[in-house]
């Protein structure tokens, strides 16, 4: 699939499972209103703005989450290069975007100027990378972020299970003092598969593919 697909594509899935709508240009209209003299509330340039922003806006200023994540970063990080917060914030863009897997994080997210600098990056960095590792092997092919795909795998991967646990733990509770549930609700929010008997009401079967690697060699 090229690259401009899978934009547009992470770009609806964004739209459709958020419900949120973007910005369209109307020269006319607004050529229009200008010649009317109807008042302008504020103008925005298109490529400075992204789906993600008043969500961002919203974490930070409403729920405080931003300022809690900042101050994560596993023990096993010696040395700092890139604030571990900006991992978590490329992580939560690309479960919005509805990205499955991590390769794809390269062309949609790592090579859009206005989400690095939401997430933090400066110009310099989403040009040139935030070092000159791997410069050497690099040969025609240009750079395609101010990270790659592997550094934020390897430490992602650093954070506990009780981080995470609390991580989520501290989101739920930030909304719900925000007023987003009501004041009871019944429910469970897990992403684990639970096993339940024939007998359980409601229950039904799922079918999941799995890839098996065959280990086996033709010379045993």
């Amino acid at each position: 699939m090229k690259k401009k697909q899978l934009v547009l594509d992470a770009t609806q899935y964004a739209k459709d499972a958020l419900s949120w709508q973007t910005a369209q240009r109307d020269d006319e209209e607004i050529a229009r209103q200008i010649y009317e003299g109807e008042e302008i509330d504020s103008m925005h340039a298109l490529g400075a703005t992204t789906l993600v922003d008043e969500l961002f806006h919203f974490m930070n200023e409403e729920l405080g989450l931003l300022k809690r994540l900042e101050k994560i970063c596993p023990s096993e990080i010696k040395r700092v290069m890139v604030p571990f917060v900006q991992f978590i914030m490329i992580y939560l863009i690309k479960i919005i975007y509805g990205i499955c897997h991590m390769e794809p994080v390269s062309d949609l997210i790592f090579t859009n100027q206005a989400l690095m600098k939401l997430v933090g990056f400066n110009a310099a960095q989403i040009k040139n990378g935030v070092c000159n590792r791997g410069d050497s092997k690099r040969k025609h092919k240009e750079k395609s972020g101010p990270i790659c795909v592997d550094t934020l795998a390897n430490n992602l991967i650093k954070l506990s299970v009780k981080t995470v646990e609390a991580i989520f733990n501290q989101g739920i509770c930030a909304l719900a003092v925000f007023g987003s549930f009501p004041k009871k609700i019944v429910g469970i929010i897990d992403t684990s598969l639970i096993e339940t008997p024939k007998t359980f009401p409601g229950c039904g079967k799922t079918i999941r593919e799995k890839e098996v690697r065959d280990k086996s060699s033709i010379f045993d």
